[in-house]
């Protein structure tokens, strides 16, 4: 606003009103990029708890299928002729095969006649009837045998959940949300290898090296995979059935069904969405809100013929060259907090709302230096002590 045509105490009274509102502005902004930056430590567990809620899947899901395959009626089947079924291994009733034999039969008629003539004579005379001689009689019943093999899907989808919980990042991370699946795990993890161990002991189920490979900078807490094939060739269905009850988790909140493990955002009841991705949204879309209030109001002071007038924010931290960078910095808090918050979550919408934070802040910072107001930050000391003195 140009405050060349009114008195010095309404130029005054106006530049205090400006100064006031983007003090009150510029507090708030700095308030919503602290609640931005405590959102960072969210996104950063956030792929542990999603390799939690993967794991909790796979083991609730390795004992639905043993349900299943106990209630599959080609597995009775199978089980029926083969007592030692529970000691065969994963590998082995991969391989098996349920056979359904189906018979018919049919009937057909004799479509063979006996051909017969008859012929009168001329009066007072007859003819004796001659019969054709025949084969066999043709079969009258038919019998067709069909034989099917059927495998058991649920073999196989056992097979998967195994390999999927043998992954070492899903189980590393998994381990890292608390300690409580920390121990869990470890037990869970030691249990699993004590199995295939024994086996490869007793029964010789498989020879070579039954880890995979470490990679060269694996952290303190890796837990190094067992081969696929190991697993396979020597986990019994008996150990699967002991290894699905062993660590079995519980779930005391059902929250903990859904599709994150726990509450993810619980900092001020009523304020913030539980949604991480939604909270963080909102808090973007409020600082850039309050920036271009600020942004709004530096454009009113700057246009004051004595900016920074004095008495107000802009000419108190212009003072010394320590109090205009700390300033400067408070107005690039926000642009940094948000993009901390976007490396942090890599999702995109969150690059699109740094990058609108970021617009605002270098526009802000364009308006002030308009009047020079950062000249004395990155000024000599030498040539700042002359600009001061004339």
């Amino acid at each position: 606003m140009n405050t060349s045509g009114g008195s010095v105490e309404d130029n005054g009274k106006t530049d205090a009103a400006i100064s006031d509102a983007c003090r009150r502005s510029g507090t708030f902004a700095l308030l919503i990029s602290i609640v931005v930056c405590l959102l960072v430590p969210y996104w950063q567990t956030r792929p542990n708890e999603m390799a939690l809620g993967r794991y909790l899947g796979y083991r609730f899901n390795l004992a639905l299928s043993l349900e299943k395959l106990d209630a599959n009626p080609y597995w009775r089947q199978y089980r029926a002729t083969r007592p030692s079924v529970e000691t065969m291994s994963i590998s082995e009733l991969l391989g098996a095969e349920v056979v359904q034999v189906s018979s018919g039969t049919e009937s057909q008629a004799k479509t063979k006649k006996t051909s017969s003539g008859a012929g009168t004579g001329k009066a007072g005379g007859s003819k004796q009837r001659t019969q054709v001689p025949s084969g066999p009689a043709p079969p009258t019943v038919l019998s067709v045998t069909i034989e099917s093999r059927t495998k058991i899907d649920d073999i196989a989808t056992i097979a998967d959940l195994l390999r999927r919980l043998n992954d070492s990042e899903t189980l590393v991370r998994s381990q890292r949300v608390s300690n409580f699946f920390s121990f869990s795990l470890a037990r869970w993890v030691g249990k699993r290898n004590n199995l295939v161990y024994d086996n490869v002991i007793s029964n010789q189920c498989f020879t070579g090296d039954l880890q995979e490979p470490r990679s060269p900078n694996f952290p303190s807490d890796y837990l190094p995979p067992i081969k696929d094939e190991v697993l396979r060739k020597c986990l019994t269905l008996r150990d699967v059935r002991e290894l699905t009850q062993f660590e079995y988790p519980t779930v005391s909140n059902k929250i903990e069904l859904g599709e994150h493990v726990g509450q993810e955002v619980n900092l001020t009841p009523g304020s913030f969405p539980r949604d991480l991705f939604a909270a963080s949204i909102l808090a973007e879309v409020f600082l850039a809100f309050v920036l271009i209030y600020f942004n709004a109001f530096a454009h009113e002071a700057v246009l004051s013929t004595a900016f920074p007038a004095s008495g107000t924010m802009f000419a108190a931290f212009s003072r010394s060259r320590i109090l205009l960078g700390l300033f400067f910095l408070a107005l690039c808090t926000p642009l940094a907090a948000s993009i901390w918050l976007a490396v942090a979550s890599r999702r995109v919408a969150l690059f699109i709302c740094a990058l609108l934070v970021a617009l605002v802040v270098v526009w802000t910072v364009w308006v002030l230096q308009s009047k020079a107001y950062f000249t004395n930050l990155w000024r000599r000391k030498g040539s700042a002590e002359a600009a001061s003195a004339e």
